[in-house]
């Protein structure tokens, strides 16, 4: 067997409606949610597998790298949505992923029409828009339990933002390429080679390595 056989499909939106058409067809329950999903960790995999216990099949809306930015700002996403469909995609949870290009999902779920939508039970149903287009269409909101303490906001960034020193003194790239402990080697050899100068955007040839931050 071949990798990509272990793995969820990764559609475009033309093809993620005619998977849905199959799974109503052969007469599946299909389950929906939407996020950014940066940084997975085990609040999204807990989370994504609620979600799937709500019917036959789950396909997750993911934002794509643009509307990312404009939620989020102009340092994320972390890791770009290829990456992040394709760790999504490897979950035993996740049946297709999808990705929509809108600040909410409302345009993507008009067409998906699931059977249930799934959102964290931080959420209201009167702060939803994209309840409104489930509803119309028969389907359902559900709201999965919030784990206190499982986010990148809340576990994650605190941990980045630590140390900001070291990413100031850098070329923007820093702090969304490289990792903060990559960083920080890099000023020492800097600083030892170099004392008492400051490291500014431009001034040092550093290799731009493809690293994330954990």
């Amino acid at each position: 067997m071949a990798p990509e056989d272990f793995a969820a499909l990764v559609l475009d939106l033309d093809a993620a409606v005619a998977w849905r058409e199959e799974q109503r067809a052969a007469g599946r329950r299909v389950v929906s949610t939407n996020g950014v999903f940066d940084l997975l960790h085990a609040g999204h995999v807990g989370y994504l597998a609620w979600a799937r216990a709500q019917g036959d099949a789950l396909i997750v809306l993911l934002n794509e790298d643009d509307t990312v930015r404009a939620l989020k700002g102009p340092e994320r996403p972390i890791v770009t949505f290829g990456d992040r469909a394709q760790v999504l995609a490897g979950l035993r949870s996740v049946d297709a992923v999808v990705g929509f290009g809108e600040r909410t999902p409302e345009v993507a779920l008009e067409r998906l029409r699931p059977d249930v939508h799934v959102k964290s039970a931080q959420y209201r149903l009167e702060e939803l828009p994209e309840r409104y287009v489930v509803e119309k269409h028969g389907g359902s909101i559900a709201l999965a339990p919030h784990q206190p303490g499982r986010s990148a906001q809340g576990e994650i960034g605190p941990r980045v933002r630590r140390q900001p020193a070291a990413v100031s003194r850098f070329p923007a790239w820093v702090g969304r390429h490289v990792t903060v402990e990559i960083a920080e080697h890099l000023i020492a050899i800097l600083d030892a080679k170099y004392p008492g100068r400051t490291v500014e955007a431009g001034r040092f040839q550093v290799p731009q390595v493809l690293v994330h931050r954990r």
